[in-house]
Parts: structure tokens; sequence; C-alpha cells
């Protein structure tokens, strides 16, 4: 059960970063950024007010897990506008993948077994193979920039990881609490960053990006409701797969066509997910 939820979790995370995208081509990032943290927060804090406990624990996991979003949210941004776009975002995430391994087996003591480890190994080629840009039509553009904002995206995987990891040890009972407190926080530290002109945006383009936040609010939620019944890493590495949503979601209604090249992402992402669903059912 708790493999399932965190598919769901992953589906939810992976439609709000294909919601995002989509706005993201009339509408700065970081923007829609702020406006996504706040429609998570107030969603979820409106759940949270009738079901769920506002413990020390759960507001001071989630505040941390607010910081560490809008750590990686920023570092992302800035590595986007230094570095190649194709290289940034798959090194970010890759990067998270690499940290919340590194986190789970030091500082948790998890151990994982042959299909999880089999997992790990798929997952990391599906991430940068499904969220590659295979458009040449600016390659010198992206030779003149790829070797640009290498330490933005290492730094925003780490902070993405850190926000993962941080939920992991909120309860399922303060969940809710957890992630209303992390939108918060996160769109409060974004604001600064994005604060120019913030306001300058349709009311439509709000709501969709608020939309977007209810719609990853919920998929955290569900993914710290998951942790409790498998190992945390083996929840980031299921959530680490989102980016099968977009692409999947972008061939239904956008009419893409996909290159072969995220079409094997998408084998790598689906046998990733099989090895850690096997591992996660052998308790190993």
């Amino acid at each position: 059960m708790s493999i399932f939820i965190s598919i769901i979790a992953m589906a939810c995370l992976g439609l709000t970063h294909f919601i995002n995208g989509m706005l993201s081509r009339h509408y700065e990032v970081k923007k829609i950024s702020f406006f996504t943290h706040m429609g998570g927060f107030l969603i979820v804090l409106m759940a949270a007010i009738f079901f769920s406990n506002f413990t020390f624990s759960s507001l001071y996991w989630g505040a941390l897990s607010g910081i560490a979003s809008a750590w990686g949210a920023i570092f992302l941004y800035r590595g986007m506008s230094t570095g190649a776009v194709s290289a940034i975002v798959p090194l970010s995430g890759v990067s998270m993948v690499v940290f919340s391994l590194i986190i789970s087996i030091l500082f948790l003591g998890e151990r994982i077994g042959l299909f999880s480890s089999l997992g790990i190994v798929f997952s990391i080629p599906a991430i940068i193979l499904m969220t590659l840009n295979t458009d040449h039509s600016n390659s010198n553009y992206i030779t003149e920039r790829k070797k640009g904002g290498v330490s933005q995206a290492i730094f925003s995987g780490l902070g993405f990881a850190c926000q993962l990891v941080t939920l992991g040890n909120v309860p399922s009972s303060g969940a809710l609490a957890a992630v209303a407190v992390s939108m918060f926080v996160g769109a409060t530290a974004i604001f600064p960053y994005a604060k120019p002109s913030i306001f300058e945006v349709t009311r439509s383009q709000a709501r969709k990006a608020m939309f977007a936040g209810a719609t990853s609010a919920l998929g955290l939620v569900l993914y710290t409701i998951a942790k409790e019944g498998q190992l945390v890493i083996i929840s980031v590495l299921i959530i680490s797969m989102y980016p099968l949503i977009p692409v999947i979601l972008g061939v239904i209604y956008l009419k893409e066509r996909v290159s072969r090249i995220r079409v094997l992402g998408i084998v790598f992402s689906i046998s990733s997910i099989v090895a850690l669903t096997l591992g996660g059912n052998s308790n190993v």
C-alpha cells in the first residue's frame, strides 16, 4: 500500500510540474513558484485545522522542509539563469536522489536490498533521459552555457533532498500541518527573490499556479503518509520519477512527439518503479 500511495504522490507532483511548465511559457518561474507555495499553503491549512495534529514535531520539521524547499527552488532558478536548462534540471534531479541516498544511509541508518538497489540504478538514467532537452535548434547557445550553473544545480538537489527527508520525520497524524507550514515558509523565503512585479499576473494564471500548489501539497502529504510503511529512500526514489507524468501528459494533451531518448527514459522509470515495488514488498 505504501508503494501505491507513493506512486499517487509522484503523479501529483508530476501534474504540478506539467501545469507550472505550461505557465512558465508566459510567466516567470520564480513568481509561479511563489503562488504555487501560497496555493498549497491555503488549501492544506484549511484541511489541517480540522484533520491534523499541530504538534511541535510537525511544525518544526515542516518549517525545516519549507526552508529546504525554498533553498532548492532558488538555486534551481539561479542555475537555469546561468546554465543550460537541459543540463541543470537533470543534474538537480540526480543530485536529489544521490543526497537522499547518502542522508538515508549515513544519518537514518537505512539499508537497502537487491531490488531496491536496482531501482536506484534505473532511477538515475531515467531522470536524465526524461528531462533531457532534445531540441538542438539552440545547440551553440547550449554549448556556451553548459558549464554554467552546475554548482547551483547540485545545491538545488541538496535542498530538495532535505525537503523530502525532513518531511519523512513527520508522523502521518501531523502530515497536513507539516505540509502547510512547509508551504508557508517556502513562500515566505521565495517572496523577496520573486518580489519585483510579483503581482503583475492575471487572475487565471494565479488560480492555475495555486491549483498546482494544492496538487503539490497533496503529493507531499501522501508522501509523508507513505514513508511510514517503507524506507524513506524508497519513497524519495519513487517521487523522483515525477518527470514521467509531464512527458505522458505532453503526448496526450499537447500532441508532442516523444523522442527515442525519452522513450528510453520512460522504460527506465517503469523499471525503477517495478524494482522498488518488488524491493518494498520483500521488506529488504
